[in-house]
């Protein structure tokens, strides 16, 4: 599994490796279902998902903390090397 940078300064209720943790575990279930797709995730909480950044960002606007932001790439994707 692969992903993009995650968009997220640290915060919220789940501190460091914990709530990494549970991202990313969160991340690995459930690409098959999300790839392609933004989300939006508290720990193993999904709080968004959307087709765009935007999107997404839009929809957790009023979420206290801040959430792990990040675009879910599909199985066989090419691996996003930069601009």
């Amino acid at each position: 599994m692969t992903l993009s940078t995650p968009l997220r300064k640290r915060g919220g209720a789940l501190k460091g490796a914990e709530r990494d943790r549970l991202e990313f575990e969160w991340l690995a279930i459930n690409q098959q279902k999300y790839g392609g797709r933004w989300v939006a995730l508290d720990g193993n909480t999904l709080l968004a998902v959307g087709d765009s950044v935007r999107e997404v960002y839009a929809a957790v606007s009023g979420h206290k903390g801040i959430p792990l932001v990040t675009y879910v790439e599909r199985e066989n994707e090419p691996n996003f090397a930069g601009w």
